[in-house]
């Protein structure tokens, strides 16, 4: 053999030796790198489990304020309800009424008072009908609570109110007697609710009107709160003294209980329902509302 082939022979392990380590060189390059990669995915587990108190931060935040969001929401809802049957609840009332005397064969609304529509087989719907006033009245006296904050008109005014819920309540759990009928126990009661509720009418709008001078948000409500109270304390004056409740004796005008009662229960409850939506709209507003005009 010719010593340059010899030579080549001898060569041939070598490449072989040094292609196997170039191979080897290769896959030792590709673990590293696998090795590197998972190396930094660990590292930043490690990272991200030292600062989970702020990695958790975030989601707290999103989590904290969207349970936040509900919970104003569900505020908002609340108070809106809340308005919403302290305004609407007195106008459902006298609706209700109305109607209802008008479907009444034999009623008369002029003699007799709203008190009787609670006899008979339909009593039912003025005995409902009394129990939205007194829900009405209790959701008046919480509006009037979170708008009057301090003085002590601001506890006075709603716990009249409180009282005039629970006299309308037993107006309609304790109904009047018939005309002609000797008097009961539940008759008695009936009256007795009613000395609760009809007489502080004028007591609440004039305690209130009293507040609502002081407060530049409702000040342009205190004229008209002030004339309502002194028309209900005049018409329940007139009416104690020259009408009179059913069986209560001899008076100037006893066919014009129903007329009379009306006419001291309308202007209120239109005054309490637009308190109410004054107080609901306030709450509405995003920045501090202007004074109002007076809506009475």
């Amino acid at each position: 053999m010719p010593p340059g082939e010899l030579h080549r022979e001898d060569r041939r392990p070598h490449r072989l030796l040094e292609g196997k380590g170039e191979c080897d060189v290769a896959r030792q390059r590709e673990r590293a790198e696998d090795l590197s990669q998972a190396g930094v995915r660990r590292l930043h587990g490690r990272t991200l489990s030292l600062m989970g108190h702020l990695a958790d931060a975030s989601w707290r935040r999103r989590r904290y304020g969207m349970d936040m969001d509900i919970s104003m929401k569900g505020n908002r809802v609340k108070a809106g309800l809340l308005h919403w049957i302290a305004g609407a609840g007195p106008l459902i009332f006298l609706a209700v009424a109305t109607v209802e005397g008008s479907l009444r064969a034999g009623y008369d609304p002029i003699a007799e008072p709203i008190s009787a529509l609670a006899l008979g087989p339909r009593g039912w719907v003025q005995e409902a009908n009394f129990a939205l006033l007194a829900a009405s009245f209790l959701s008046f006296a919480a509006v009037l609570r979170k708008e009057l904050r301090e003085g002590a008109a601001s506890v006075a005014g709603p716990g009249v109110i409180v009282l005039m819920a629970i006299g309308t309540f037993l107006s309609g759990a304790f109904t009047m007697d018939a005309p002609g009928t000797p008097a009961t126990l539940v008759g008695r009661l009936h009256m007795v609710a009613g000395f609760l509720a009809v007489p502080s009418m004028p007591v609440v709008l004039l305690l209130v009107a009293r507040r609502f001078r002081r407060d530049a948000r409702w000040r342009p409500y205190f004229a008209c709160t002030v004339a309502t109270g002194l028309y209900c304390l005049a018409t329940l004056v007139f009416f104690l003294l020259f009408v009179g409740p059913p069986d209560a004796g001899p008076r100037a005008f006893p066919g014009l209980v129903g007329a009379v009662q009306r006419l001291l229960l309308f202007p209120f409850l239109v005054w309490m329902a637009l308190v109410a939506r004054r107080a609901h709209l306030s709450k509405r507003a995003t920045v501090a509302p202007a004074p109002a005009r007076s809506a009475c």
